[in-house]
């Protein structure tokens, strides 16, 4: 996967480059996520990339908590969206967001997320290329404003 990174998007003194997914490419600005509500980033696509770190924006009317989980799947058939990996979602962060305006870092990565207690496999989940972002509210007040404002893959 490195060398894949290295050839498509060059090296940098010896460090593979960053790539930042904005906006328009994750597809998950300024929703209103209400209470037990959820809300399904685009496809995005980024091969050779092992760890991530994004940014969550939401303005809350009262205390509410969200969960980011990311979706992965195969890489099949990039338009199609490719196959369910597994029908679990992995969830890679869980904010307590108060009223008002809030701002969160969120990460995964091949420095967190094994699966032994999940498929008993001991191989990790969290870098596959092909990923969507998924916001699911389980506080009981709406998320409002709600973007991931950018992802950051290294």
């Amino acid at each position: 996967m490195a060398l894949h990174a290295d050839l498509e998007l060059g090296v940098h003194q010896g460090r593979r480059r960053i790539l930042e997914l904005g906006l328009d490419e994750l597809g998950i600005i300024n929703q209103n996520i209400a209470a037990a509500g959820t809300f399904t980033g685009n496809f995005v696509y980024a091969p050779g990339f092992t760890h991530f770190a994004g940014q969550l924006v939401t303005t809350p009317a009262g205390a509410t908590t969200l969960s980011v989980r990311i979706r992965t799947r195969l890489i099949g058939s990039l338009g199609g969206g490719g196959a369910i990996v597994n029908a679990a979602e992995w969830e890679v962060a869980l904010i307590a967001a108060a009223a008002g305006l809030n701002t969160y870092a969120f990460y995964w990565g091949e420095a967190r997320g094994n699966l032994v207690d999940i498929l008993g496999t001991g191989s990790t989940f969290c870098f596959s290329p092909l990923f969507q972002v998924r916001l699911v509210n389980t506080g009981g007040a709406a998320a409002n404003s709600t973007s991931v404002e950018a992802i950051v893959c290294q």
